[in-house]
């Protein structure tokens, strides 16, 4: 099943969760993840384990501060949830 979404922000307490519920080691954290973004992005991620770089179009947010590599091993791109709110929040009012 794919969703074609261009884009996918996931907060990390929601993977944190997931990761608790199933019991998903620190190593096992960038598979789960790159098994999510294939599922649910356009994107083909066929080459996604071979990637050192962030994944463009994937991006954990909370509104914590950045997590640490236990928490978040998939050196994937991590944003502010607050800057996700204000945004939509600026584009509500434009």
């Amino acid at each position: 099943m794919n969703f074609n979404f261009d884009y996918l922000s996931i907060h990390q307490g929601l993977l944190d969760k997931v990761y608790n519920k199933y019991s998903i080691a620190v190593e096992e954290k960038s598979l789960f993840t790159t098994a999510l973004h294939k599922t649910l992005c356009k994107k083909d991620n066929s080459e996604l384990k071979k990637l050192k770089a962030p994944v463009k179009n994937l991006i954990i947010h909370s509104g914590r501060s950045k997590p640490s590599h236990k928490d978040m091993p998939q050196e994937l791109s991590f944003i502010q949830y607050a800057a996700i709110e204000n945004a939509f929040l600026i584009q509500n009012f434009l």
